[in-house]
């Protein structure tokens, strides 16, 4: 879990896992047969900016 891996991390525990959990489901969805040969991305919505945030890949 994104929270698991993140809680020992130096920096701010809610971003840390935020981006874990983003970095997550990006290799997930990258492994499924679905979304083969589709080039897949992170981001996430910060709800401070009203912003899309995309994490590299």
């Amino acid at each position: 879990m994104a929270k698991k891996r993140s809680r020992d991390l130096s920096g701010e525990w809610v971003e840390n896992t935020v981006r874990a959990n983003v970095d997550r489901v990006v290799l997930r969805l990258a492994r499924d047969e679905a979304f083969a040969g589709a080039r897949i991305g992170g981001a996430r919505f910060d709800l401070d900016t009203g912003k899309v945030v995309f994490h590299p890949a």
